[in-house]
């Protein structure tokens, strides 16, 4: 089961100075999605069916504890690629400087500034939402061999998941993007990117 990160870790670990918590969102339970996870449900179900395989196969040649021993392996793996798939816990921390995302082991910080636009989505089966900050598009130049040479562009996006109250917290989000020192943080970056 992963970690939950809590406000009172946040207080201690992880804010600066002169920072503080707008808004949060901690877990109550697990929620189950698919994050992305379409390929490890597919190669988890090749497994079980393989797994499957090699005990029909192995069964009718040798007896049952050796076709289980030899077809366990897979089954294991095929389990652990689907289950693996799910499991989402994620803690949500909007402060007056960034938006927090702490993901099991992993944390990431989205600052102000670097928000370029918002998009949200309801949730059909309940009244919560998905948030979404995307990131200023990077440019960056193509060295590849078979690049003709050129640039392109990459933007990041973030997504907040099962957000209650979505709404008001994209407003809370809009409002510190648009505070002077964001939106000065903002241009400053994108001269820096050319544009």
């Amino acid at each position: 089961m992963a970690e939950i990160i809590d406000t009172d870790t946040v207080c201690n670990e992880y804010l600066e100075d002169g920072e503080h918590i707008l808004w949060s969102q901690v877990p109550e339970d697990n929620r189950l999605h698919l994050n992305g996870g379409i390929p490890g449900i597919v190669f988890g179900s090749v497994l079980l069916i393989a797994g499957a395989a090699v005990f029909i196969v192995l069964f009718k040649i040798f007896d049952v504890v050796q076709a289980v021993m030899a077809s366990a392996l897979f089954v294991f793996f095929g389990i652990l690629c689907i289950v693996s798939s799910f499991a989402r816990v994620e803690s949500y921390f909007l402060t007056n400087k960034r938006v927090m995302i702490f993901h099991s082991m992993t944390y990431r910080d989205i600052r102000h500034y670097n928000i370029s636009y918002i998009t949200s989505k309801k949730n059909k089966h309940n009244e919560l939402g998905e948030i979404t900050l995307f990131g200023p598009a990077v440019l960056r130049k193509r060295h590849s061999a078979g690049a003709v040479g050129g640039t392109d562009y990459k933007a990041t996006a973030y997504t907040l998941y099962d957000v209650r109250d979505y709404e008001r917290v994209i407003e809370m989000i809009k409002a510190q993007k648009d505070m002077p020192e964001a939106c000065e943080k903002a241009r400053e970056a994108e001269r820096k990117q050319g544009f």
